[in-house]
């Protein structure tokens, strides 16, 4: 059975996560190093500090300073910053093969200042739970497999006359996916979703869960495997390569421009009625020599 991927004449920005082997202090890595700090340049101890999306963080010590080693295949490093009322702090560094001294200084959540946590809920709290849960999840088979182990840390919001959820928090969100072995820390910056669209701008990181026994281990490989069979990674991988149609994939374009809610489509119906048609592989990426990057174009 072939995975569908219809592009659409819009640009949308995809988070996700890659699977990643452990670095150490060898040849192919190099070392970020630095000092987290606050408004009075006083040092922050136990702040994180990560390359967002992946699972590459260090905890400041009680000078503030920190060190990762980052593997030199990674070409664009986005840093953060973090602590708990603070504003996290993002710097985007470009990969030379050198090693890099970054400082950061945090300042203070003054925005979030008169938020308070409570146990209270209104009678729309699983509206707006559920709204925000699917939003930031996903609808992946695995996403049901996560937990949120921090609920009462987000504040939401509800429009009830657009039936729109905005979410806000002053510390990270932790979440575990069991069927991926995956703990994640989850800074949210932005949330809002209405139930069928969502936008969102969050920084995260991710380390391994423990595994009792190698049966458990090789459940979660497996796991880890479907999941990136079917990733837009694995879509983005094998565009670049030319191995879409190896890979299980069939590309498709819209005739015109509507909004498309995954699972609702009928791509049988939309090819015969002329509103999906082939998209031509060639015509959809395009390689920049003197950035050494590829560009997905659509019309």
């Amino acid at each position: 059975m072939h995975k569908a991927f219809i592009i659409k004449r819009v640009s949308v920005l995809l988070l996700f996560f890659a699977f990643q082997i452990g670095a150490k202090a060898q040849s192919n890595n190099i070392l970020i190093f630095g000092r987290v700090v606050d408004g009075a340049k006083k040092p922050i101890p136990f702040a994180t500090v990560y390359l967002n999306n992946t699972s590459f963080f260090s905890t400041t010590d009680s000078l503030g300073n920190y060190k990762i080693w980052v593997p030199t295949y990674l070409q664009k490093l986005e840093l953060v910053a973090g602590f708990v009322g603070f504003k996290p702090g993002k710097v985007t560094l470009s990969q030379d093969g050198k090693s890099k001294k970054v400082l950061f200084r945090l300042e203070s959540r003054t925005d979030l200042a008169e938020i308070t946590v409570t146990a209270k809920r209104d009678r729309f709290w699983k509206r707006k739970w559920r709204i925000f849960e699917d939003g930031l999840l996903g609808d992946t088979p695995f996403a049901s497999k996560c937990e949120i182990l921090n609920p009462e840390v987000i504040k939401l919001d509800y429009d009830k006359t657009q039936s729109k959820v905005t979410a806000y928090s002053r510390e990270p969100l932790l979440i575990i996916n069991k069927a991926l072995g995956y703990k994640l820390q989850v800074d949210v910056g932005f949330f809002e979703s209405d139930g069928k669209l969502t936008y969102q701008a969050t920084n995260k990181y991710f380390d391994s869960l423990e595994v009792n026994t190698v049966k458990d281990l090789k459940k979660i490989y497996k796991n880890r495997r479907r999941a990136y069979d079917n990733s837009f990674r694995n879509f983005l991988v094998s565009l670049v390569n030319g191995t879409t149609a190896e890979n299980g994939f069939a590309i498709f374009q819209m005739k015109e421009i509507r909004n498309v809610y995954l699972g609702k489509v009928s791509l049988d119906d939309g090819s015969s009625n002329g509103f999906f048609h082939r998209a031509i592989l060639r015509d959809l990426v395009q390689k920049d020599s003197l950035i050494d990057e590829y560009k997905l174009l659509t019309d």
